[in-house]
């Protein structure tokens, strides 16, 4: 009968009908604050993910108050006969206090909240921002730019999309010159910025005030402004194991010329990067050239005779600073850095440490940085270029102002590793780096000037011996997606790269097809002049022996090879090895093993249609010759082969 009673009330057998007694009693009370704390706790993580920015958080959260509410839920079933007794004192508590929570949280945070509700329904676009930077420098800049958008991102919604993308120096300032206009129409020098370099910036880092000048002077856009962002010093670096001997013959007031005699005085080489490839290697250039330098025309032929034959006989490449700091410090076949010091810039050297080696795995030595007093720094600068819509416009305007700003300097000083518009460093930049604060914008120099030391560089370069080694195969007749066969676009490509050898170079074609028993075919000697007319003559046919093709190459040009010259072999094809059924003599391994032993000659590929410089032994061949292979597309063959070009020949 008791168990009657029970059932009809609702409770427990176990349990004391008034509830207010015993342990029954004080669990029920105590089931009650439970059921209310689980409330509260949930309420309050579902307005604290109206706050949280990150959105993964904030889904984190919300996710967190659910669990929470199900919690409390399956308490309330669990005793469902206890709470069904005290529903309307349950119901009033929970409601109260619900109020209570929800109506201090909505006062403190009605902002929050509303973009929170429109976070839940979508998000907004991002405004596009194009951002232009210099090649060496886009993938840490791209870093920059992911914090610029989460610093901007309230509520998991980012308000801003940054596409950074980097372009080498020549092009920044041939698609400055040029500008961004129908990009079918093809410049003098192949250039078509909206297909070669990138939509039209909105805005634009550089390495110097004086390239920012060019954006922002007379008839530039309304909206076109340049900010200092910060700097780097240009340095000498040189190998830690003579740090000591070159510094003890450095004074602080001593110039570029006098810490370059310093090092040599040391027993060490010095190199750079090609001035017309690297805008810090023609700010060094400019210095050294000063008249209490190597002032005049024999000194100077006589340094970059120098410099030349220092990376002919350390095997190192024309190309960037961080290739020749990874060469000198961590050379191929031994552990001990060269004895070669390289011009560079602070930023390439702290770069280098940074990353903690070199590819395939060889090990990296230290470097230590001198100042000469008469370099000073690379001011980098942000130009808004003041085109695009309003939003762009703005955005621009909002990117330029954070990279000033507190947030946007340590992001420049942490992934760029560059100095902030006060001239100072991270914290902790490591030995060998001299972390005093330096002006950035210290011995500023004009375009003007860095154009005339560039042209003072024409008439003192060494000169280049350069061979075009061209595919004449039969699938060169394959009709191109410009409207030609590729043997056109490729005759077109090789005379643009000519127009780059002046009258102290020597520029030789010779074409492969067929069997390796009737290739190379010379068409054109070192030093002839009609290469146009047998360029016309080219008909393609047969196989394509490339291997065959490249040894034969190489071996002519290593013949009296001594550094005093530039030494290049250019391959131009758009496919594999494919002696046309006859047995290749030389084979890809071959090619790597005499290219490690050789000095002298650099080999350079341009892989088109087919070929690919990954997917084949190119890319590896190239390297042990020094040089580099490039993929290009057929309607990018001209420019590829002009920016080549510039390399080996000079502008």
């Amino acid at each position: 009968m008791s168990g009657a009673i029970d059932e009809h009330r609702g409770e427990h057998p176990d349990e004391p009908a008034d509830g207010g007694q015993g342990g029954g009693g004080q669990g029920g009370g105590s089931r009650g604050q439970l059921v209310l704390l689980l409330d509260l706790l949930a309420t309050v993580m579902a307005m604290l993910a109206t706050w949280v920015t990150v959105q993964f958080l904030s889904n984190a959260l919300l996710a967190a108050a659910a669990v929470v509410l199900l919690v409390a839920l399956a308490v309330v079933l669990w005793f469902y006969p206890w709470f069904r007794r005290r529903w309307r004192w349950m119901v009033g508590a929970l409601g109260a206090l619900s109020v209570v929570v929800l109506g201090a949280l909505l006062v403190l945070n009605l902002d929050g909240l509303a973009t929170w509700w429109n976070r839940m329904q979508e998000c907004d676009d991002p405004t596009e921002l194009a951002v232009m930077v210099p090649a060496h420098d886009a993938i840490r800049l791209a870093d920059v730019a992911r914090r610029f958008e989460r610093d901007h991102s309230p509520h998991g919604c980012p308000a801003y999309h940054v596409r950074a993308f980097g372009v080498d120096w020549p092009t920044t300032t041939d698609a400055l010159r040029v500008g961004w206009g129908d990009p079918q129409e093809r410049q003098a020098d192949g250039l078509a910025p909206l297909r070669d370099v990138g939509p039209r910036p909105d805005v634009v880092v550089t390495e110097s005030g004086a390239q920012a000048e060019r954006m922002t002077g007379d008839g530039a856009p309304a909206g076109a402004d340049g900010r200092l962002i910060g700097g780097t010093p240009l340095v000498l670096a040189v190998p830690e194991a003579f740090g000591d001997d070159v510094a003890r013959l450095v004074r602080a007031d001593d110039g570029v010329a006098d810490v370059l005699r310093a090092a040599r005085a040391s027993g060490l080489d010095v190199v750079r990067a090609n001035p017309d490839s690297s805008f810090a290697a023609a700010r060094h250039t400019h210095a050294l050239y000063a008249p209490d330098g190597f002032g005049e025309l024999e000194e100077r032929t006589t340094l970059e005779r120098d410099i030349g034959r220092a990376l002919e006989e350390a095997g190192l490449p024309l190309g960037d600073d961080a290739a020749l700091l990874c060469g000198v410090a961590a050379p191929r076949g031994g552990d001990d850095a060269l004895p070669v010091a390289v011009l560079t810039t602070e930023q390439a050297l702290l770069s280098f440490h940074r990353a903690g080696g070199c590819p395939e795995g060889r090990p990296s030595g230290r470097m230590h940085a001198l100042y000469p007093a008469d370099t000073g720094s690379l001011d980098h600068h942000a130009v808004t270029t003041g085109t695009g819509s309003g939003r762009a416009v703005e955005a621009a305007d909002t990117f330029a102002t954070w990279l000033t700003g507190e947030r946007g300097q340590e992001a420049l000083r942490e992934e760029l590793l560059i100095r902030d518009v006060n001239g100072r460093l991270r914290a902790d930049p490591g030995p060998g780096v001299d972390d005093s604060p330096v002006d950035p914008e210290r011995l500023r120099v004009a375009h003007t000037r860095i154009e005339a030391a560039l042209g003072d560089y024409e008439r003192a370069r060494r000169p280049a011996r350069v061979l075009v080694l061209m595919d004449a195969s039969a699938s060169m007749a394959t009709p191109a997606d410009v409207g030609a066969a590729r043997i056109d676009v490729a005759v077109a490509g090789v005379l643009a790269a000519a127009e780059h050898v002046d009258g102290q170079d020597e520029l030789g074609l010779w074409t492969f097809h067929g069997s390796p028993a009737s290739s190379p075919e010379i068409l054109v000697d070192l030093g002839s002049a009609d290469l146009a007319g047998e360029l016309g003559r080219v008909r393609p046919s047969g196989g394509t022996p490339l291997y065959d093709a490249i040894a034969d190459a190489v071996s002519f040009l290593a013949d009296g090879a001594d550094g005093a010259d530039l030494r290049a072999v250019v391959v131009l094809t758009d496919g594999e090895d494919n002696p046309g059924g006859s047995a290749s003599a030389v084979g890809p391994e071959e090619l790597v093993a005499r290219g490690a032993d050789a000095a002298g000659v650099r080999l350079y590929a341009v892989a088109v249609g087919e070929a690919s410089c990954r997917r084949t032994d190119l890319e590896r061949i190239t390297a042990a010759w020094n040089g580099a292979c490039h993929e290009s597309s057929l309607a990018g063959l001209d420019l590829t082969m002009d920016r080549l070009f510039t390399q080996l020949g000079g502008r």
